[in-house]
């Protein structure tokens, strides 16, 4: 039934609560049609009910008490097949034989044949000699062989050969775990049982079995142990299961032709001690915190420093700023070192008094396994003023 809500109603930045309550009201007419269509519907009660008409079952049963289809029955109660036809018993005694038919009427003679010629007549006075015999007319030609009588009756039949020995049965077929008979065809043929979908045929026993359908995650447990947080991955020889780490370790690939790990991101926190001592320069020195890092998950790094800074003297306030680099850690009041790499935005000090500071930088795109120092850059803004830092705390990890 096709709705009749109208969803263009209320017009959009338009409301009306008349447009509202015509669809609320054509709402409420088609859930009460809906309710009475179905209300005497053919459905089968919870509490039971009596069905009429066949029942078909979609597969053949899997438990002692569970109900089986006429077509699974008749299997099961098939004879095997029919044994080998026993030889052919002796031939019985020939009837007796008929009498003979009556024989057939001859045929006419043929016709006689022509007269020979007359020789002349011998001589008067003395006899002359008898002229020679003339010959014999051709034979007639032979009347046609008269019909055959009628053939007699045949004899009664001899009695029946006895019955040749049933020959021995075929074997009776039994079928292991995972396969079935098809007794339909002929000959019959072995198939595989019908398993759960997701299921594979495996034997997890223990012991040397017949594969049964078996879930991939009891497959999988058995081969490669059923640790929780384990890794399945392909090492060299083969799949393999990596044991799972411990807390706050990543995972990391080491290339193609390596097999992963787990890793323990590099870590620094550092209370800076002594104090360095402060600086009026206005291009700027290092403050020698000699940190160092070495990072080995990744080449990212997240620093946080902290502290109390500010001017000896003055309002004016000078500024400061992350700086990282490799090889040997600056000394307190050493220049930039060449190749070092300031990180982070500067800030801003206060004049005189101090107040507390807070850096933060991400340092992205750094080598894995090299050691990096950690320091911040001092700018005075000039003047005799002096700008220190004190009390300063250092923190630092790898980051992915």
């Amino acid at each position: 039934m096709p709705s009749q809500i109208d969803p263009t109603q209320p017009p959009e930045g338009q409301p009306t609560t008349q447009g509202v309550r015509d669809n609320f009201a054509t709402a409420a007419s088609e859930i009460t049609a809906l309710q009475a269509d179905t209300e005497g519907a053919p459905f089968m009660p919870l509490s039971g009910g009596q069905m009429v008409g066949s029942l078909m079952l979609n597969n053949d049963p899997g438990a002692a008490r569970e109900a089986a289809s006429k077509q699974y029955v008749d299997r099961m109660v098939a004879p095997g097949p029919a044994g080998a036809t026993g030889p052919i018993g002796p031939a019985g005694p020939a009837g007796v034989q008929g009498p003979a038919g009556a024989q057939g009427v001859q045929g006419n003679p043929g016709p006689s044949g022509a007269p020979g010629i007359q020789g002349p007549a011998g001589a008067a006075g003395q006899t002359g000699a008898t002229g020679p015999q003339g010959q014999m007319g051709p034979m007639g030609q032979q009347g046609p062989i008269g019909a055959a009588g009628p053939k007699g009756a045949t004899g009664a039949q001899g009695p029946t050969g006895a019955t040749g020995a049933t020959g021995p049965q075929g074997p009776n077929w039994q079928v292991g775990a995972g396969l079935t008979l098809n007794a339909g065809t002929t000959p019959s043929t072995l198939l595989f049982a019908n398993a759960a979908d997701g299921n594979v045929l495996a034997n997890v026993s223990g012991a040397p079995a017949p594969a049964v359908p078996t879930a991939v995650t009891a497959l999988l447990d058995k081969v490669f142990g059923n640790t929780r947080g384990a890794m399945l991955y392909r090492g060299a020889a083969g799949w393999a299961a990596l044991p799972p780490g411990t807390a706050g370790q990543r995972l990391i690939s080491n290339g193609a032709n390596a097999d992963p790990s787990w890793i323990t991101s590099a870590t620094l926190s550092q209370a800076i001690t002594p104090d360095p001592a402060g600086t009026n320069s206005t291009t700027g020195v290092m403050c020698g915190f000699n940190a160092q890092i070495t990072l080995v998950g990744s080449g990212n790094l997240a620093i946080n420093v902290y502290g109390i800074a500010g001017m000896s003297a003055g309002s004016a306030g000078g500024t400061i700023r992350i700086a990282i680099g490799t090889g040997t850690p600056p000394a307190n009041g050493a220049a930039l070192p060449a190749g070092a790499t300031l990180v982070g935005g500067s800030m801003p000090t206060a004049g005189s008094p101090r107040a507390g500071y807070n850096l933060s930088a991400l340092a992205l795109g750094l080598t894995r396994g090299t050691p990096y120092w950690i320091d911040i850059l001092m700018t005075a803004p000039g003047g005799a003023a002096v700008l220190s830092l004190t009390g300063n705390q250092l923190s630092a990890a790898g980051v992915a």
